[in-house]
């Protein structure tokens, strides 16, 4: 479990995230209000959720493509509001709040277009280093141009070219 005592210091924003999505319910398996958790709880909480609500809205008015979000944090997004929704819509309930629509709105855009999608419609490509087909670990690509000048070390001294 991740420490989050007020005498060491701050989660980095990747353990932050690490812990909200696979800590922060373990700790608090009873739905709560979001306000209702522990401050140290809540400040890690607020960093993450908080960071993707800013990122949903720049999404939703406008500013920053759909697919930019969606096609690198967009899994993500999904994710850290299934892991804060109970201690969210508590907090709505309690307080009559719009707490992290934006977000909500995010991981609802998230689950309608996949990642997998937006790569596709980008014609994405993988980029295979020259050496990965130089040693016969993938197939030839006529893209990589053949290594010449090197050697291959057979054994007992003797060399080859390289296939």
């Amino acid at each position: 479990m991740l420490s989050l005592s007020p005498s060491l210091s701050p989660l980095s924003p990747f353990e932050a995230q690490q812990y909200v999505l696979y800590q922060l319910n373990k700790d608090f398996p009873e739905v709560s209000a979001y306000t209702a958790l522990p401050l140290e709880t809540r400040s890690q909480v607020r960093a993450v959720a908080g960071l993707y609500d800013d990122l949903g809205k720049l999404v939703a008015h406008g500013i920053v493509k759909e697919e930019l979000v969606m096609g690198s944090n967009g899994i993500h997004a999904r994710r850290i509001w299934e892991a804060v929704e109970p201690f969210v819509l508590e907090e709505r309930r309690q307080r009559r709040s719009n707490l992290w629509i934006y977000l909500e709105d995010l991981a609802y855009r998230a689950a309608q277009t996949p990642p997998a999608t937006i790569h596709a419609k980008l014609n994405l490509h993988r980029y295979l280093a020259p050496l990965a087909h130089r040693d016969g670990l993938v197939p030839n690509d006529p893209a990589v141009p053949p290594q010449r000048s090197r050697k291959r070390h057979v054994g007992h001294g003797e060399t080859e070219p390289p296939p």
